[in-house]
């Protein structure tokens, strides 16, 4: 670790003293906006080069302090809400709609300025009853999720030692709300034209493989080896192989060759929207989108892109593959994500066998 105090010249012949630190590896500058400017008056000058050694001092305990487990002072004071900022446009544009409107709320509930260092599992709690009073529970445990990951990543680039939401529970997840399409259903699908670039062919390509939008968007070719496909999960970043059964070959064989991704679709927001029209098209009523004209509310979701992977892990239970095959498949990291589809799989069957006729 090493800590200099060094000049840099103005365009008017002042000096300005700022802090050259170098940890861990790297380089990142402090400037001492607080400070007068060296003018030459030696007296003077003296006095602003003592203030700033000062300074090198307090950030070189603080800096020892933080390799023990303290928060520096100077970090605390960072701002979360512009850290968020820059989060939201390192996303691609799957996700970033998504983390701008939690970052929309976190103005919203707490100012455009909030210090890392007030933000406490208080404040979490806070922000879980705000969200309640103006979004869906759904909704609002995925925004809590999305602030968890923000202050993880804080916590990875060492910007915090511990993720204050850490200890406050999540809205829990409602079962036997999966959304996922029948067997009929997919067949008026596939008999409705959707002349979208190759939407139709990546969403049934979803529902054939488990891919989520995220990856299949992004998958190329050199992706794709010996009928199966070699793949890192967006979301889990976990390193995934996916065979493809000939359904999905097909699909690969109508895809040009000579361009590096596989399928050529529209942002999240477009492919969600022309997903609802085709639903719309092909007349299923269950899986279009209905709006209360009065208050403005979404009584009924419609169809979204995520629905494919859930019909890909539904219509594979419900053909026989085991829960522990499935897991594999679906590049889960814990068995309770794929046990929600069983539970799924085992209520249809529960519903099935009542419907037995009374003798």
């Amino acid at each position: 670790m090493g800590i200099k105090v060094r000049e840099k010249e103005l365009k008017d012949g002042r000096k300005s003293l700022y802090l050259d630190i170098y940890h861990n590896g790297k380089r990142r500058y402090e400037f001492l906006k607080d400070l007068p400017k060296l003018t030459g008056n030696r007296a003077k000058d003296k006095e602003i080069r003592q203030l700033a050694e000062s300074i090198k001092a307090k950030r070189q305990l603080e800096i020892a302090n933080n390799a023990h487990g303290f928060v520096p002072a100077f970090k605390q004071k960072a701002d979360f809400v512009d850290y968020f900022q820059k989060v939201v446009e390192s996303h691609e544009t799957a996700t970033e709609a998504q983390y701008r409107n939690v970052l929309l709320k976190v103005k919203e509930y707490a100012g455009d300025n909030v210090q890392f260092g007030a933000i406490d599992e208080k404040w979490v709690e806070g922000f879980k009853e705000y969200l309640l009073g103006s979004i869906a529970k759904s909704t609002a445990r995925v925004y809590i999720t999305m602030l968890k990951a923000v202050l993880n990543k804080a916590v990875k680039e060492r910007v915090i030692n511990r993720n204050p939401a850490d200890n406050v529970d999540n809205f829990k997840k409602q079962k036997g709300h999966v959304p996922y399409l029948e067997k009929a259903e997919l067949k008026k699908l596939q008999e409705t034209e959707l002349d979208r670039w190759d939407l139709k062919d990546a969403f049934f390509f979803s529902c054939y493989t488990g891919l989520r939008y995220s990856d299949v968007k992004k998958l190329k070719w050199d992706q794709i080896r010996n009928d199966r496909i070699q793949f890192r999960q967006k979301k889990t970043e976990g390193v995934e192989y996916v065979p493809l059964n000939n359904q999905a070959k097909e699909i690969l064989q109508r895809m040009p060759k000579d361009r590096p991704n596989v399928f050529k679709i529209a942002s999240s927001s477009g492919v969600n929207m022309a997903l609802k029209d085709w639903a719309k098209d092909a007349g299923l009523k269950r899986w279009v989108k209905i709006i209360d004209k009065d208050s403005g509310d979404t009584i009924q979701k419609g169809l979204h892109y995520h629905v494919s992977r859930h019909t890909f892990a539904v219509q594979l239970l419900s053909n026989g593959v085991d829960v522990f095959t499935l897991k594999e498949l679906m590049g889960h990291d814990s068995i309770d994500s794929t046990m929600v589809y069983a539970d799924i799989v085992n209520k249809t069957k529960e519903d099935a066998i009542n419907k037995f006729p009374e003798l």
